[in-house]
């Protein structure tokens, strides 16, 4: 990508964090417990898809707030993590400190022990200065941004917020990707976004009539073309975790299935998909690839340990490895 090429991607993160992340033999009460050198990276949805999809070779802009000590090294920590032409930063400036999160790798069983704490409260008028960060930066690109909205919302922010933030962004010419669940993901539906990406168990959430657990595609399909349809959504990408995942849209749906790998752990599969889907979606691809890269991506994810994102050499084996998945026509919603 050329360096006077702007972006036309960007990603809202009102929840922010810092993920120190240690590791240790065995995690035990009562003793001190000698831990490995920490490592510091930035976290919340957002952030996490700015990263993966600088990995993967594209360039986005963060809008995030950031308050305290904590939150200048989480500014530092987006520039170090997305070098370069990748990543451009609209850090709002909040009065509450940002918050970090500790993970905890436990080296003799691979368990991971991950302790979020409360996020940083947003005043309405804080609220307000990301949105129009974020509408700004959108409306500035010709013909529209894509705009993605993931993660969790912070104290002081309620889920209609989302619809301003929707509402927002369409005015100026941009598209809206949800990655978010429960009040956050309602409140987007009904309102044309361009994609959700719910898992199984919160598409059976929505439509009400499918078994959280489904691992058969053409039910998950027939559920996510269902949302589609009713919502006016463009695609719907549903991840199914190692089942793969299934992109629906009003008049079809593909399934794709995961390639199999080594995990080491899960943490970022779901934000390295939406990643490099988006990425895709961008760059004016099939449905059928979006598809295929954001499996590819996810499961590239896993081979990594920790909290550590995709890298691009292992999705780009990945993807080349998986055949393109098939768009089945179907608008009927099949019956299990």
């Amino acid at each position: 990508m050329a360096a006077d090429t702007p972006a036309r991607i960007f990603t809202l993160t009102l929840n922010p964090c810092i993920d120190m992340g240690v590791s240790v033999d065995r995690v035990e009460p009562e003793h001190k417990l000698r831990c490995a050198e920490p490592k510091r990276e930035p976290g919340g949805g957002g952030l996490n898809v700015t990263r993966a999809i600088a990995e993967l070779g594209g360039k986005s802009t963060a809008v995030f707030p950031a308050g305290g000590k904590v939150g200048d090294l989480l500014k530092f920590l987006v520039g170090y993590y997305c070098t370069g032409i990748a990543c451009d930063q609209r850090a709002v400036p909040i009065q509450a400190p940002t918050r970090e999160n500790v993970v905890v790798s436990e080296t003799s069983t691979g368990n991971q022990f991950r302790f979020n704490m409360p996020g940083a409260e947003l005043s309405e008028e804080e609220a307000q200065e990301c949105l129009a960060a974020l509408v700004d930066g959108v409306g500035s690109v010709e013909d529209g941004g894509l705009a993605v909205i993931s993660g969790s919302l912070p104290p002081g922010v309620q889920s209609p917020f989302v619809r301003t933030i929707i509402d927002g962004v369409r005015a100026v010419g941009g598209r809206v990707v949800v990655d978010s669940s429960g009040p956050a993901l309602r409140e987007a539906l009904g309102m044309g976004v361009c994609m959700v990406k719910p898992n199984r168990r919160e598409l059976a959430d929505t439509v009400g009539d499918m078994n959280p657990d489904e691992a058969d595609p053409a039910v998950v399909g027939a559920a996510a073309i269902e949302l589609a349809q009713k919502h006016n959504i463009t695609y719907v990408l549903v991840s199914m975790g190692g089942d793969g995942a299934v992109l629906a849209m009003k008049d079809g749906h593909a399934y794709c299935q995961a390639p199999k790998v080594d995990v080491h752990s899960a943490t970022g599969a779901g934000d390295s998909m939406v990643a490099a889907a988006v990425l895709a979606i961008e760059q004016g691809l099939s449905p059928e690839e979006i598809l295929r890269n954001g499996v590819a991506s996810g499961a590239a994810a896993t081979i990594t340990p920790g909290t550590e994102l995709v890298k691009r050499s292992d999705f780009e084996r990945l993807r080349d490895s998986m055949p393109v998945p098939e768009m089945v026509r179907a608008a009927a919603k099949a019956k299990a």
